[in-house]
């Protein structure tokens, strides 16, 4: 499915750092449909977060409370994805663990999306997010590889202040805007969607394939 050149505004929230972001629909949900149920389950990352997210779409898409063995894979792209490198990282990920028939793996993958909406230029603070280019939204991306099929999701997405994108982009793409807004406003790297919009990352993530 192409993505849409506008996006609707969700709800915003004016956070306590002087910046009214926004949540955007998500692009593209996660259409895995199928009968069968996995053996096992596999997320591509350490981080408690992903592990608990892949938990979270094993009993939402299988109805099963599954166990999830974790795996540090890597991604092979920036530390800060841009566009479909985010999706490139995710399928990296699913393709490096070795699968057995009945398996199914779990890759997110976080990065920042260009996209043109319109209804930000009406906003008091629009050039606190309006660059040449468009607006930097985060968006979620989640591939699960079950049997012989991918499937891939874009979660619901959140406005970045430009001035985050700018020093991650300064540093060659090494540094996250999530890592330059978390040390600005000293929260836990996992923990600035919140500050800035009020809903935390898990459920943006779940937003890819929730609800149906």
């Amino acid at each position: 499915m192409p993505w849409p050149e506008t996006v609707t505004l969700g709800p915003a929230w004016r956070d306590t750092f002087g910046y009214g972001s926004a949540i955007l629909d998500r692009n593209e949900r996660l259409g895995v449909e199928v009968e069968a149920t996995p053996r096992r389950f596999f997320v591509t990352s350490l981080k408690t977060l992903k592990i608990d997210a892949a938990r979270q779409l094993a009993q939402d898409l299988f109805g099963v409370e599954a166990e999830v063995a974790a795996y540090g894979a890597p991604s092979g792209v920036a530390e800060q994805p841009v566009g479909d490198e985010a999706r490139r990282g995710a399928r990296n990920r699913a393709a490096s663990i070795v699968r057995e028939p009945g398996d199914c793996v779990v890759s997110i993958e976080n990065g920042l999306f260009f996209e043109s909406i319109a209804p930000v230029a009406e906003w008091t603070r629009a050039d606190d997010y309006l660059a040449p280019r468009g607006v930097a939204v985060d968006r979620a991306v989640v591939v699960v590889a079950f049997d012989d099929r991918i499937y891939e999701g874009v979660g619901a997405g959140v406005l970045v202040p430009r001035r985050f994108v700018d020093t991650a982009e300064a540093s060659g793409w090494a540094t996250t805007a999530g890592q330059a807004m978390a040390e600005a406003w000293g929260v836990p790297h996992d923990a600035w969607h919140e500050a800035l919009v009020g809903v935390d990352r898990t459920a943006l993530i779940r937003s890819a394939w929730w609800p149906r």
